[in-house]
Formats: structure tokens, C-alpha cells, sequence
């Protein structure tokens, strides 16, 4: 990927998810999901919200025809869609599942509408199957991996279908923290599990709390020790998620209680204490994994660089 080449824009990106959005039947989508025409289309415009968000996370990388990519769970598809518009030949890995029913039967209309080609895996992170030829000069997800079985064999299986320049990028709750941002809902330090002991039956019982593994940074950082990966982690995760409160409705409509937080001056002064954690403790965690020492010129914002061991910082 050379900067020679054009890159994501929030603009285009939007102009395009709006185009994508009116040409959806969500009359006939909804009769087949057997959900009512509301409920589709809180989830179409909440699925739309998060593809922005995930593309603007990646925005800024440059791209040239021949990169290949690869979501990973995809969902209703609006990212993956997105970036083959701009250019690259993409990849979704979309398995659904406990939680995600759906997402297969709408992603498959949104994509026929589109009129544009993404392949489509039907199948988990830890099970897919990539050819030998097949590697991917960029893998990414947003809010993925904590709902994943087996966190160490799907990144496994990930490194193994990366390129030996690319980069794995990825974003998701750092459960270290004792926070769950589904949910918006805090956590019993240490044991975060045991906290659906503590909470009602429609969300103990729920596809996605039942989903979720509860993944931390000491769980990732000990993968890409074990796998010989260099590993970047974002800096100043908390506090761009504060802002985002503060700037985007749609996400604030969804974290309500936090957003009661940041609108109490009292309170986001307590909170904003918080921002001074490590990141092994900071959520979400955004962080980088690859084969090679990744070039992360074409980002704006701060990155610890973490060397496997037989390299040193200075290489």
C-alpha cells in the first residue's frame, strides 16, 4: 500500500452508505427476517453507524487495486461494501451465529442491491479456510473478537492468511476494564463472568451476552508473544470515545448511561481519571498485529510499538 494512491474519506464513505441506504427494500427484507420495517430499520441505520465509524477508523490507509482485504465479521456488510467502491477486492467473514442470526439473509440482499463483487465467507474466524495464494494485505474488524469462541486460534488462523507486509487491525472491548459497552453495564473486576449472576434474565440469557469471551489485552499481548508478531496499541482509546459521546447521537443514544456521565461535570471529572490508565486497563483497545515492523505513517494518532522478542526496539 503507497501513499501514491487514494485513500478512505469519511465523505465519500458517507455519500456512498446514504446512496446504499435508499436503494434497500426493507419491506420485502423485513417479511424475510421476520422483523417489523422499524426494527430493520433501527438495525439497518445502527449497522451504517458502525461501518462509518469502522472506516473511519481505517481512514487514512492508502490503497492500490490489486490489495486484497479482509472483514472480519462483516455484518450486514456496509464496510466491506464500501471499500470494494473504493477500489479494493474485499473479502467479508460473516458466519452469524448466536446473536447474529440475521446478518447473513440482509447482508446477502444489501450486497445484490450494491451491484458490487465482495467474496463472502460463511464460516467462523477459527474455522475459516484460506488458500495458500490467498493473503490479505489487510485484516480488520470493529467490535468482533469479543464475541469470537476461541480468541488465540481465530488470531492464529488470521496471521496465517496475512501477507508478509500486511497488517491486522482490530478494535473491541478490553474486558480488563470492568466495563461492557453492549450492554453499557459495569463488571465485577477480575472475574467479569460471574457478573451474569448479577443481572437479569433478558441479558444473561441473551444470544449476545452468551456471545461474549471477554477478551483483555494481557490475553492479546501473550498471542503475539507466543506467535512471534509485532503488536501496536493505540493510544488515547478512552478519551476519543468520550468525544465521540459527545459528537455522534446515533452512538450516544446507545451508551445512554455513559453519555448522563460525560453530560454531569462532577462525574466526567471523576471518569476522566480514568483516562490515565495503562493501556493493558484502557478500553476499547485498538491494536496492530503483523508479521513485519508496520508502517502506521498513514495514521494521525499514537501508537506503542510492541516487538516480538527476538527483535529489539531499536530495530
Amino acid at each position: 500500500m503507497t501513499s501514491e494512491y487514494s485513500v478512505i474519506t469519511n465523505s465519500a464513505t458517507q455519500h456512498f452508505l446514504e446512496n446504499l441506504r435508499k436503494s434497500l427494500d426493507l419491506n420485502a427484507l423485513a417479511d424475510l427476517v421476520e422483523l417489523s420495517v422499524e426494527q430493520l430499520e433501527q438495525q439497518v441505520d445502527m449497522s451504517i453507524a458502525e461501518a462509518m465509524q469502522t472506516l473511519s477508523f481505517l481512514q487514512g490507509i492508502p490503497y492500490e487495486p490489486s490489495c486484497r482485504v479482509l472483514e472480519v465479521g462483516a455484518g450486514f456488510g456496509f464496510a466491506s461494501l464500501a471499500l470494494a467502491s473504493f477500489g479494493y477486492q474485499v473479502t467479508a467473514l460473516e458466519p452469524g451465529g448466536i446473536g447474529f442470526n440475521q446478518n447473513r439473509t440482509i447482508s446477502a440482499h444489501v450486497l445484490s442491491v450494491s451491484g458490487l463483487h465482495v467474496e463472502y465467507l460463511d464460516a467462523t474466524v477459527e474455522e475459516a479456510v484460506f488458500s495458500e495464494h490467498q493473503r490479505f494485505d489487510l485484516i480488520f474488524s470493529n467490535n468482533v473478537l469479543e464475541h469470537i469462541e476461541d480468541v488465540e486460534v481465530g488470531l492464529q488462523n488470521l496471521a496465517g492468511a496475512l501477507g508478509a507486509n500486511g497488517i491486522m487491525l482490530h478494535s473491541c472491548p478490553n474486558y480488563a476494564f470492568p466495563f461492557e459497552p453492549h450492554f453499557a453495564i459495569p463488571l465485577l473486576p477480575v472475574f467479569p463472568r460471574l457478573t451474569r449472576l448479577l443481572l437479569p434474565k433478558k441479558i444473561s440469557e441473551s444470544g449476545l451476552w452468551k456471545s461474549l469471551n471477554f477478551i483483555s489485552y494481557r490475553q492479546v499481548r501473550s498471542f503475539s508473544r507466543k506467535a512471534n508478531l509485532f503488536m501496536a496499541v493505540e493510544k488515547g482509546t478512552m478519551l476519543a470515545s468520550l468525544i465521540r459521546l459527545q459528537s455522534d447521537a446515533e452512538f450516544a443514544s446507545r451508551h445512554k448511561t455513559l453519555k448522563r456521565i460525560v453530560d454531569n461535570p462532577l462525574l466526567f471529572a471523576v471518569l476522566r481519571r480514568s483516562l490515565t490508565l495503562p493501556m493493558s486497563l484502557a478500553t476499547p483497545m485498538n491494536f496492530v498485529l503483523a508479521h513485519a515492523s508496520p508502517d502506521l505513517n498513514w495514521s494521525k494518532r499514537h501508537w506503542q510499538v510492541i516487538p516480538p522478542k527476538n527483535v529489539s526496539a531499536a530495530d
